[in-house]
């Protein structure tokens, strides 16, 4: 969602710093439609005006800190008012006493927070766990600059420090190189050199010394408290939660233009989203192309018709890839959905516009909260927290429908997991070779380091959970970081209100046997909902595609491509296999399936490093990439060591290489 914000936040220890941070305050609000929303010593912050109604300024009492974005009540989902916090002491006191956690415990929304810490000269910064809305920051001179758009900090470029330095934005290579790795990494490095990501869920706290990150809202012990509940009684838990949770959001906006696939998910959003007791306006979009499982209209046409809600049909012509791509708003991180999605922009904001529409909503998170997965995991997590009681034998043969394999097979993973627990042995959801990610990665840049570097810290801190439970986590650490917005290129911003705090914290307590009952992929949320969604819909398990879609994409764009890449920054700094990548560049040759995600993280890096050395040359300058260096700012904490890659996999599922195209154009 969109918030555009400056923040300054330092320890007070001279007048030295008081000094800097009234110059960098200075050059931020001289350079835009900027509104100083809190000052005091140690915290000043910015919001541009004007901003969507959808989310508000929170100031905190006597000046204690500000929450930007949308809160409601962790008890009744109430919508909060900024008049409801302004002159409650308790509330303000609490956080701040608190570091922050009395917020998470008791509210939930989509917001930012910056805050005074329990002594003075002790601050705060804190990203709630949705991850819709971006949180970066650097710090200079012992000033962390915290913002949503890093576009909005380049005037402080041209600012000297006390010692005379400027700040420089120049390209993190190391961080291309990971990328190219693992295009759908989320770790707190970025792109450019000292500027660092808050993610999802995560504070970066300072009490006197140097600002250090902690997880402030810790899915692991969530996922530790599983829940008892009987089948019909979690059923009835995930009908009301989810359901609240779009009732909350429903409540605050007014028009809506939802992305309606006819997939299960994007259908449960819509129907709830009618039930509501304050509906919002609502128009649905499905884009269709004529590939295989490329048109869903059949589906979207039924889940409209049965809502009674207006259905846009868009048939999408096969676009290419242009210099366009070049002149990309400028961002911290390069990303395939902000290459991709500039294709998406002008149908988006024409739609928009004659809306008007205040939000456009999706169904992602679903495949992550509802458990999608085909895989064993289920029943050796039921062996890990029952053992040989009567329901084992019901878990396996639940196993078997959703995944196809045999019982014999699946009693061998859960044999292989009670091995690899007793003897410290590797456990079995084992590391992939990184070959195939890395399909286009030359061997000069793969340095033994980069599996720690890709690393989510989630992924080392869940270890000892069941490996279905810590799948599903690794899963959310994606999901949660993936979405930014498109600052500059889509007016209306997506928004997944599935992937709200309250929803997220009961599936995550709620065993994945139970999610995926039945044998069937989100069979729990098949029995909650079935009654409200059309037959067709709740047993639906096929997701649609635009693997035809977007290789036609690629096929199309060869022209512009082939030079881009083959003679790019990239290639320049020696990071890329180009004979691999010089043969499928060709307008006429074929392009494998499981090249397409490894190819458009070249692309997206490739076109993402042009555009910033286009436009700053300064930061240009050639420079070694070692994944073992210390160019980390001894001020922002790296991301932790972990034994382990991202990318899992269990004998029986699909090489996790193969892609998901979910947010490619002409995916709803």
């Amino acid at each position: 969602m969109e918030y555009p914000y400056v923040a300054l936040l330092w320890t007070p220890s001279g007048p030295e710093h008081a000094k800097f941070a009234e110059r960098l305050a200075s050059g931020i609000h001289s350079s835009g439609h900027w509104h100083q929303s809190l000052q005091r010593d140690g915290l000043i912050a910015f919001i541009r005006t004007p901003h969507t109604h959808i989310l508000d300024a929170f100031p905190l009492p006597d000046q204690l800190g500000l929450v930007l974005g949308a809160l409601f009540r962790q008890n009744d989902n109430s919508p909060i008012r900024p008049r409801d916090i302004v002159e409650n002491r308790y509330f303000g006191n609490s956080c701040q006493a608190s570091w922050g956690a009395h917020l998470t415990q008791h509210y939930w929304g989509a917001y930012v927070a910056f805050m005074a810490g329990p002594r003075p000269g002790d601050w705060l910064l804190m990203r709630d766990c949705s991850g819709m809305i971006p949180c970066y920051y650097i710090t200079v001179e012992g000033i962390t600059i915290a913002f949503s758009d890093v576009r909005d900090i380049e005037p402080l470029c041209e600012i000297s420090t006390p010692h005379g330095a400027l700040i420089s934005l120049e390209i993190n290579w190391r961080y291309i190189v990971g990328f190219l790795a693992s295009s759908q990494m989320q770790i707190r490095e970025t792109g450019l050199k000292n500027i660092y990501e808050l993610l999802a869920g995560e504070s970066l706290e300072s009490n006197g010394s140097t600002p250090t990150v902690r997880s402030l809202w810790d899915p692991i012990a969530l996922a530790q408290h599983h829940r008892g509940a009987c089948l019909e009684e979690a059923s009835r838990d995930l009908r009301h939660i989810t359901q609240s949770c779009i009732n909350a959001w429903a409540g605050v906006q007014d028009r809506v233009l939802h992305r309606l696939s006819g997939g299960f998910d994007s259908s449960l959003v819509l129907a709830l989203l009618t039930r509501a007791p304050r509906r919002p306006n609502v128009a649905c979009l499905n884009a269709f192309a004529f590939g295989p499982g490329e048109d869903e209209r059949r589906y979207a046409r039924l889940v409209a018709d049965t809502t009674g809600t207006t259905l846009i049909e868009h048939a999408w012509d096969t676009p290419a890839l242009d210099e366009s791509c070049l002149a990309l708003p400028l961002t911290a991180k390069p990303t395939i959905p902000h290459l991709l999605n500039g294709l998406d922009a002008p149908v988006y904001n024409t739609l928009c516009r004659t809306g008007p529409v205040d939000a456009i909503w999706t169904g992602q998170g679903g495949d992550h909260l509802f458990w999608a997965a085909q895989t064993t995991l289920g029943a050796v997590d039921y062996w890990r927290h029952h053992g040989f009681e009567r329901g084992l034998f019901a878990a396996l043969l639940e196993a078997t429908s959703l995944t196809g394999r045999s019982v014999p097979h699946i009693v061998v993973d859960i044999l292989t997991d009670t091995f690899a627990r007793d003897s410290s042995s590797a456990h079995f959801l084992d590391t992939i070779k990184m070959t195939a990610q890395s399909l286009f990665l030359s061997s000069d840049a793969y340095s033994a380091a980069l599996p720690e570097y890709i690393c989510h810290p989630w992924l080392t801190a869940s270890a000892h959970l069941p490996p279905g439970k810590r799948y599903q986590i690794v899963l959310l650490a994606e999901v949660l970081n993936r979405h930014r917005p498109l600052y500059g290129l889509q007016t209306v911003q997506e928004f997944h209100p599935l992937l709200s705090q309250p929803l997220i914290e009961l599936c995550l307590r709620i065993p994945v046997y139970q999610l995926s009952t039945g044998g069937k992929t989100r069979g729990l949320a098949r029995i909650a909902f079935r009654d409200i969604l059309p037959a067709p819909i709740v047993a639906r398990e096929q997701k649609g595609q635009t693997t035809r879609f977007t290789l036609e994409l690629l096929r199309r764009s060869a022209r512009f491509l082939s030079p881009a890449i083959l003679e790019g920054h990239l290639a320049n700094h020696d990071l890329l296999n180009l004979n691999a990548l010089a043969p499928i560049l060709r307008t006429d040759a074929p392009i494998a399936v499981t090249a397409i995600f490894p190819l458009l993280a070249c692309i997206s890096a490739e076109t993402w490093a042009q555009g910033w050395l286009n436009h700053r040359p300064a930061a240009a300058q050639k420079s070694s990439i070692s994944l073992d260096d210390s160019t980390t700012h001894s001020q922002a904490p790296s991301t932790p060591p972990c034994a382990a890659l991202p990318a899992i996999r269990t004998a029986d599922q699909t090489d996790s290489t193969s892609p998901n195209l979910d947010f490619v154009p002409g995916k709803f």
